[in-house]
């Protein structure tokens, strides 16, 4: 018989974007909270209450202080996403279709067509595990190498304030025609199977901080009610100075992709068994199916 192979692939336009709950462990670093620690601290320290603190030097009550030429704010800017080693795990494939195939004819092969078609689901997610907040917007683009395999519109940008995970699903059609061959006196099971792989990417994006904050004192403190302090003065492990007056905080994450990599057909030959009995004497052999091929036959 001519050989007979086709194997097909599509992408529907089909998809949906889910947000889901912050990742295991996470860690939100707060700039303001940090600040307000801080000011309570200066507080105590001098005993005098803080009237109000301003790290945007938008506070109405600016103008009427002698500010100097120095920053009167905090300056917060965010690097370009970088990206780690891909790790890729295959999993166990999934049957996702069955036949049986029974020949009684004692001198002649017959043949049967598996004619299938599914659809199977690619998911690709977005998570932040570690973010910055500081008060306002701050976000990167998100855009992944060619190379990466996740497609350029599931994700565009994202916010590195928040603690999040965003999926990107799109439904793919697979579909089988295939002759098997069985042999006279035998019984064939046929199973088609989808492989999925989860591929992991981890990515960091660095966040500076310089500038300085205003804290206004309800009496003067030293000789004044206004006073500047600079962003370096602030104190904790994962906010580490890197240069003269910058201080940083990396922000970091996963891209994480399950998607199918492998459909074939899984051709086993037993004895020829009654079509509702078990099987008598197996001799199973596994006959994969890949692009390109003719008939599959059970041997």
């Amino acid at each position: 018989m001519t050989p007979h192979t086709l194997l097909l692939l599509a992408i529907c336009s089909t998809s949906t974007i889910v947000l889901q709950g912050a990742a295991t462990n996470p860690l939100l670093f707060d700039l303001e909270k940090n600040i307000q620690e801080f000011v309570d601290a200066l507080s105590v320290k001098h005993g005098v209450k803080v009237s109000w603190w301003d790290i945007y030097g938008n506070n109405s009550e600016l103008k009427w202080f002698k500010v100097r030429t120095r920053p009167n704010k905090i300056l917060v800017q965010a690097s370009p996403i970088k990206y780690g080693e891909t790790k890729i795990n295959s999993l166990q494939p999934k049957v996702i279709y069955t036949n049986w195939v029974h020949n009684e004819q004692p001198f002649n092969s017959m043949t049967t067509t598996v004619k299938r078609s599914t659809m199977h689901n690619t998911t690709h997610s977005l998570s932040t595990e570690r973010a910055f907040n500081c008060g306002f917007e701050l976000s990167v683009n998100a855009k992944l190498n060619k190379s990466v395999g996740i497609p350029a519109n599931a994700f565009t940008k994202f916010n590195l304030t928040n603690l999040n995970s965003e999926s990107h699903t799109e439904t793919e059609k697979y579909s089988v025609k295939q002759v098997v061959t069985v042999p006279p006196l035998k019984s064939v099971k046929i199973e088609w199977l989808i492989t999925d792989v989860f591929r992991e990417i981890p990515w960091t994006a660095d966040i500076t901080v310089t500038g300085w904050f205003a804290v206004r004192y309800e009496r003067r403190v030293k000789g004044a009610f206004l006073w500047y302090y600079h962003v370096t003065k602030l104190r904790d492990p994962l906010f580490k100075r890197v240069g003269r007056g910058v201080m940083q905080f990396t922000t970091n994450g996963t891209f994480s992709s399950v998607y199918g990599v492998d459909a074939h057909l899984r051709v086993s030959e037993y004895a020829l068994m009654d079509k509702n009995g078990e099987p008598l004497v197996i001799t199973n052999r596994t006959l994969p199916l890949k692009a390109g091929q003719g008939n599959v036959t059970a041997l």
